[in-house]
């Protein structure tokens, strides 16, 4: 792809916005930034300012921002914000997410994953065994390094492994993956989507571009995903993720669960699809010691229903990075493996769509949930909703949580699953999970 003398605007400096602006300077482009405050308090704005200069640094509050958007060629658009943005209002130029950027210059087969649960979890074991089997790989996207940073170092890898957002699959339009999982789908991101056909929508965006060459790989039993899947050129993959046992069968016949290390039938599941890419790769045949010796040895990633080692009288796990109701759900059902009294802290930032618990959860809580401990701005709201079906206490931080829990002497199981965003008390979710953690050293 040609982007000489183009007009270019990186709109958003995060990760991802950062690792387009470093690979978009080696290009003989005209570069703005855009980001939100005065240039001068950026976080990298001494990085940036070398890149772009001072001058083509630009406040989003600015007027000069909508002008620029106006006469770009090109925005590069962070995923954290949305493509209706009043200064995006008059931008007749593609925009595109940094993944569609790196995209055109990647030289090494893709696998895509996306989904509303489970993706870090999936692409971080996924990664596990392709390393364990001797292949280089670069993984990131959602997780991790910008694809941007990956292109630009020009390292030569086997296989590149993207976790991907709905946030980051709106803004693609070329974008084709060798390998495309959907993991699965729940109302999710209520403030970015009104409607879930709208979350769905960009979620398939992973295989429009897809074709006869192809393998998609998808959650079966969702009625809207199996349409889609149904409907794809490729070779189709399907995976009935609500038949647990016919999960379990299928993973026993192809390796062994004795020491399967992560709790819960969902991270089954998450196996279960490592394994179907693995199958579309012909990794598995041949590799069948270093496929299993992978299972045995990976333990799962910080703030998923990570094990927190204390000397506490009560077990400890940090789900610090569920941030909806199906993920806080998954979290519960996991610890039914332990068959002990479980204390569920809940909480954080309302959403103002899908705050309220879907109706499931009142059977679900009263069955499976001994207490719960509400922080956060949505604890007010909870505390009304929850108090009903199981006790509830309204401790405000995770500070209090623990403080209580101490107090009280239990004896079960402690489980952080929060169902709702960080941003109320925390920078994002993992300041939240090492918060909480260090509450326990």
């Amino acid at each position: 792809m040609n982007l000489n003398g183009k007009k270019v605007v990186v709109f958003g400096l995060g990760v991802s916005g950062m690792g387009a602006l470093r690979f978009l300077k080696d290009k003989e482009v005209t570069l703005w930034a855009i980001n939100q405050g005065e240039p001068s308090s950026w976080a990298d704005f001494e990085e940036v300012s070398t890149i772009t200069s001072a001058l083509n640094c630009i406040s989003e509050s600015d007027p000069k921002a909508l002008e620029l958007c106006e006469k770009a060629d090109l925005v590069i658009l962070s995923p954290g914000i949305p493509r209706d943005h009043k200064v995006l209002s008059k931008c007749g130029a593609p925009i595109w997410s940094e993944i569609e950027l790196a995209f055109h210059f990647a030289k090494a087969p893709i696998i895509a994953v996306t989904g509303t649960n489970g993706k870090t979890t999936s692409v971080s074991f996924l990664d596990h065994l392709l390393r364990g089997i001797g292949k280089k790989v670069f993984t990131g996207g959602n997780i991790g390094v910008a694809f941007c940073d990956h292109i630009r170092s020009n390292e030569e890898v086997d296989y590149i492994l993207l976790e991907l957002s709905s946030f980051q699959l709106e803004s693609t339009f070329e974008f084709k993956p060798d390998i495309a999982v959907l993991l699965n789908i729940f109302p999710n991101h209520g403030e970015r989507y009104s409607e879930n056909d709208d979350y769905a929508k960009a979620k398939f965006n992973i295989s429009n571009k897809m074709d006869k060459d192809g393998t998609l790989i998808f959650d079966s039993a969702n009625e809207q995903v199996n349409k889609w899947g149904e409907s794809f050129v490729g070779t189709k993959v399907p995976v009935q993720t609500n038949d647990t046992e016919g999960i379990k069968a299928h993973l026993k016949g192809m390796i062994s669960l004795d020491q399967f290390k992560l709790p819960g039938i969902h991270n089954k599941i998450n196996l279960d699809f490592c394994l179907e890419v693995l199958n579309a790769l012909n990794l598995l045949e041949g590799n069948a010691e270093l496929v299993q010796k992978g299972i045995d040895s990976f333990t799962g990633v910080s703030h998923r229903i990570e094990y927190v080692p204390s000397s506490e009288s009560f077990d400890i796990y940090n789900d610090a990075k569920s941030t909806n109701w199906d993920a806080t759900m998954t979290a519960i059902s996991s610890m039914d493996d332990f068959d002990k009294d479980l204390v569920l802290i809940l909480g954080g930032k309302l959403r103002g769509h899908n705050d309220e618990p879907p109706l499931k959860a009142e059977a679900f809580f009263k069955q499976k949930v001994k207490k719960v401990f509400l922080i956060g701005e949505s604890a007010n709201l909870l505390e009304k909703k929850l108090s009903d079906w199981v006790p509830c206490l309204n401790v405000g931080t995770l500070e209090e949580c623990a403080i209580e829990l101490k107090k009280e002497k239990f004896t079960g199981i402690v489980l952080l699953s929060p169902a709702f965003p960080s941003f109320d008390q925390f920078k994002n979710y993992v300041e939240r999970g090492n918060a909480f953690k260090s509450l326990f050293d």
